[in-house]
């Protein structure tokens, strides 16, 4: 079973608690440290050193506006050296 990964801190939280990975959960690069994908590489390695799961989570962009979301952060997709990824 994989733990949620929101923060840095909760990588050694998650691996000394039992759990067998980690997973993301937000599908938002400007959210939190475990919804960045810059840091996916890193949350990789350190569960592939520790034989554990790395489930990073990825969604469609949708604009929040109507409940209330950030005005200023809208969702478009883009695409980078052939992937299609969510920019904002």
């Amino acid at each position: 079973m994989p733990g949620l990964a929101v923060e840095a801190a909760h990588l050694e939280k998650i691996y000394n608690s039992g759990f067998d990975g980690m997973y993301t959960y937000f599908a938002s690069d400007t959210f939190v440290y475990g919804s960045k994908p810059m840091n996916w590489n890193h949350m990789s390695s350190y569960c592939k050193q520790r034989e554990m799961m790395f489930i990073p989570s990825v969604g469609p962009g949708y604009i929040d506006t109507e409940v209330g979301g950030d005005k200023s952060v809208l969702p478009c997709l883009v695409f980078k050296k052939g992937l299609a990824v969510y920019n904002y």
